[in-house]
C-alpha cells in the first residue's frame, strides 16, 4: 500500500453528466447548503482502485446479471476511447461512494490506477473546490 496519490486536474462539473454532478453535489454538500450551485470545479486524483476493493467486492455479490451487462458495456466503450467520470471515494483507502460499475470495467481491463474525487481533499470556499 502507501501508493502515492497525484492530483491530475480540475475536473469541471459540466464536463459530467447531470446525474453525476447531482450525486457529486450531494455528497459534498449534504445539507443543501447555498453556495452548492456556484461549485464550477473539484479536483480530481488518480488512486489506485485496489485500495477500494474492501467495499467493492462484497457490494458485487448482489448484482443481478444486468449489472454484469452493464460493467462488460463499459469496459467495451473504455477500450474505444470514451471517457467516464471519475470514481468517488471519501478518502483514499476509503468508501467508495460511487463508480462500482467502472470500477468493475477497469478492473476487467487491468487498469488500477484511475481518475478519483476524494471527498476529505476538497476545500470548499465561497462554491469553489481548491486544492489543499
Amino acid at each position: 500500500m502507501g501508493r502515492r496519490l497525484q492530483t491530475v486536474t480540475k475536473g469541471y462539473l459540466a464536463a459530467w453528466p447531470v446525474d453525476f454532478q447531482q450525486i457529486l453535489i450531494d455528497l459534498l454538500f449534504p445539507y443543501g447548503e447555498a453556495d452548492s450551485d456556484k461549485l464550477d470545479f473539484v479536483n480530481v486524483q488518480i488512486g489506485d482502485i485496489r485500495d477500494h476493493l474492501y467495499c467493492w467486492e462484497p457490494h458485487t455479490n448482489r448484482w443481478q446479471d444486468e449489472d454484469r451487462q452493464r460493467v462488460k458495456y463499459y469496459a467495451e466503450r473504455m477500450l474505444e476511447g470514451d471517457e467516464f467520470p471519475p470514481l468517488i471515494a471519501d478518502e483514499p483507502y476509503g468508501f467508495l461512494f460511487d463508480g462500482y460499475h467502472r470500477m468493475g470495467a477497469y478492473l476487467k481491463l487491468k487498469r488500477y490506477r484511475v481518475p478519483f474525487i476524494y471527498l476529505n481533499r476538497q476545500e470548499l470556499n465561497n462554491g469553489t473546490a481548491n486544492t489543499n
